[in-house]
Formats: structure tokens, C-alpha cells, sequence
């Protein structure tokens, strides 16, 4: 998988990066569909536009948690069943099952740290809500609730769970929801609707 691919598959998975949902009804052909559809954004994005006007290319719900399904080698150990769920004005809500005991041993913590006021161990289920903002290239998640096994945690806890599962060479420090990110690809805008987002290039 190339970089630049690699980061629009890798902005829709830290969109979701952690989450739990009934995924059996996904098919394969809805995942081969996303994948033709983020080659071409790929594609687009690595050359000079064409078109006066911006590029639309709508990507169904149904589509992205097909392809997150078959493609779970994209998610790094620990986390399962991720699903991505999309609403109006740029609300979506992630849920996963994530290793909350590797996410606590990755370093020393004191009596006090968020993570140990967490009382679960194990694998959990991961829910996050919020609302995506984008323009001019740039993104800007606004969590609006977060909750681990059922417990409602704070973004500081949020934080850490992402970092620690979004880490790579590129980025050894992780995702931070809590700043602004680029948008890959040249893609300047990404719009939400019930059940749909849209990549505007």
C-alpha cells in the first residue's frame, strides 16, 4: 500500500480508530467498491486538477465498514471490529473493541493517572461521538462524548487510547484528536449525511 493511499484509508480509520459493531452482513463486493473509490481519490490527488470545478466522491457507510471488515490487517492489534457511523452536519460516532491492559502497560502511571481511575481490564468496547469540521484542507474533530465498557471517560483518556493505537514511524507520537490534521491527497473538504460521507478534491 503506497503512503498516499495509505493516508486515505488511514483518515478514515482514525475517524473511527476504535470501535465494536455487528459487521456480518458486510459484503465484499461493498468493500472492493471503497477500495476502487479511494484508488481514484488517490489517484486524483497525485496530480495536477483538471476540472475548474471541485470533485465530489461519496462514500457509503455501508461500504467503509465493509472494507474495514475485510481489510482488519489495516487496524493494529488489540483492536476489533471497528464500525464507522455517519450523520448529518458532520456528526459520526467510532466504536471498537480495544486491549485497555496493553493501552496501561505501554508506560509507568501513578495512583492518580486517567487510565488507572478506569475500573476495566481486558478488551472493551471503545465508543466515541462527535462532530467532524473541515475546510481548506484541514480537519478538526470535535469529541462530543466517549465512553469505555460503558463508562464515560474524558478526551485526556480518549487521547491516550488513540495515540496509543494510531502510532507509526511517520507518526511516533500518534493521532492527536485534540489538534487540527491535514487532509491527505488534496482531498479540501469531507462532508457527512446519514449513512454517507462525501470527499470533496
Amino acid at each position: 500500500m503506497s503512503r498516499s493511499r495509505a493516508a486515505v484509508v488511514g483518515l478514515l480509520a482514525a475517524l473511527a480508530a476504535t470501535a465494536l459493531g455487528a459487521a456480518q452482513d458486510f459484503t465484499k463486493a461493498e468493500s472492493d467498491s471503497l477500495e476502487r473509490k479511494v484508488q481514484a481519490i488517490t489517484k486524483r490527488g497525485l496530480t495536477p486538477p483538471k476540472a475548474p470545478e471541485p470533485l465530489r466522491t461519496s462514500l457509503t457507510e455501508r461500504e467503509v465498514n465493509a472494507y474495514f471488515k475485510f481489510n482488519m490487517d489495516l487496524f493494529p492489534p488489540g483492536v476489533i471490529n471497528p464500525r464507522l457511523s455517519f450523520s448529518d452536519a458532520g456528526r459520526l460516532a467510532a466504536q471498537a473493541t480495544v486491549d485497555l491492559d496493553a493501552v496501561r502497560k505501554s508506560r509507568p502511571r501513578s495512583a492518580l493517572d486517567p487510565m488507572n481511575l478506569v475500573a476495566l481490564a481486558g478488551s472493551v468496547n471503545l465508543l466515541v461521538t462527535g462532530t467532524l469540521k473541515s475546510r481548506n484542507g484541514m480537519g478538526t474533530l470535535i469529541v462530543e462524548s466517549a465512553s469505555l465498557g460503558g463508562i464515560p471517560i474524558p478526551v485526556v483518556a480518549l487521547q491516550e487510547v488513540i495515540a496509543f493505537y494510531t502510532k507509526t514511524p511517520e507518526l511516533p507520537q500518534g493521532f492527536d484528536i485534540t489538534k487540527p490534521f491535514p487532509l491527505p491527497v488534496g482531498i479540501r473538504e469531507v462532508m457527512t449525511a446519514r449513512g454517507a460521507v462525501t470527499v470533496v478534491q
